[in-house]
Formats: structure tokens, sequence, C-alpha cells
């Protein structure tokens, strides 16, 4: 039980001090071009999915945007931004908290700190938070992607049981990510590619 507990945040820790090779070029590609910046993993059948605990770029399924953290401070909102390789602000290692269920906590790499959702329909944040914060859960599905090449992610909150989205009003660089009830169907701004960086 202890050790359960404790994961999370030995999981955050390392995330904040690893050391990963990436290029210092900023991204600059085309969403259907996946194979240029989510090369399949060897041993792995698809490109820009979840490949099992460790370190992703969240990627907009929409509007080909990063996840990013807008402050180095661990109470920060999340926006989104221009895909940027040396940009650990970008960088989220998502790790289980019951495999059984697909519950995950995701944290950012630059500060440590979980994404969380307070309200709906309103930005999400992130924080130091326990790792039994049901506002800090989130689970995974591919519906209703199932069929869209690379394998765009619905990140469902359990607390407020809306999805991860990027407000489709508002196209620019720097737009707050929500969470918000999911559409039916789904649409693209609901959804998120994952770009793997590192498996723990």
């Amino acid at each position: 039980m202890l050790l359960t507990v404790l994961c999370p945040f030995v999981f955050a820790i390392i995330l904040h001090s690893s050391n990963i090779t990436a290029s210092a070029a900023i991204l600059q590609v085309p969403i259907h071009q996946l194979d240029e910046y989510c090369p399949y993993p060897p041993g792995y059948d698809r490109a820009c999915e979840f490949q099992g605990p460790g370190l992703y770029r969240l990627i907009n399924y929409g509007f080909q945007y990063a996840a990013t953290i807008n402050t180095s401070a661990p109470d920060a909102a999340v926006v989104s931004m221009p895909l940027d390789n040396t940009d650990w602000a970008q960088q989220w290692g998502i790790y289980y908290i019951d495999s059984s269920e697909n519950v995950t906590m995701i944290y950012n790499r630059a500060t440590g700190a979980a994404l969380y959702a307070a309200t709906s329909k309103k930005p999400v944040r992130t924080m130091y938070l326990p790792p039994y914060d049901k506002r800090a859960h989130w689970t995974m599905a591919r519906d209703p992607f199932a069929d869209v090449e690379g394998g765009p992610i619905v990140f469902i909150n359990r607390a407020i049981s809306g999805v991860l989205d990027l407000s489709a009003t508002n196209e620019n660089a720097g737009t707050p990510v929500l969470v918000y009830p999911k559409h039916n169907p789904a649409a693209r701004n609901q959804g998120w590619y994952l770009q793997l960086m590192r498996l723990d």
C-alpha cells in the first residue's frame, strides 16, 4: 500500500531530474506526417499512442499544438503552444495509479506537478497533488478515433467526467486547455496524439 501511494511522487522526482536527448530543432511538421515526429518504437505496432508508462508529449489532434504549462511554477495553467523539442514544459509523464481500471496520473516534466481538473468547462492546471485525488485521475479511451491513423486518445477526468479539450473557437497558440463534456461524437479538438519520448 505504501509503495502504491509513494510511486507517483517518486515518478515525479525522476521526471523532473532525468535527462533525455532531444533535437534542438523546433518541429514544424503537418499532423498527417506522423512518422516524422512519432516514429514507431521497436516492438510496437502504432505510432503516437500510449505505449506504456513513460514520458510523452500531448499533441492536439485538431490543432497540432502541444499541451504546455505557461509558467515554471507548480501551480500553472495549461495552454497550447507550437511543438518544441527542447521545452520540458511540453513533456508529460503518464503513470498508472490503477492499471486494472486504466487510471493514470499525468505529471509535467518541468515541475513534477500533476495535471488536474477542478471545474467543468474551465481550464486545467497543474499542482502537487496526492495520488488519491481524483481531480488528477485520467482514463484513456480510443473511441471515437479507433480507426484514425496514429490513434488519437481521449483523456477522461474521473472527478469531472469531462475530457481534455482544446477550445475549438480559438486556433491561436496560447489557447487554454480545458476539461469539457465529450461531444457525441467527440470532436477533433478532444483527441490527443502521444509522442513517445521515453518508456519507464
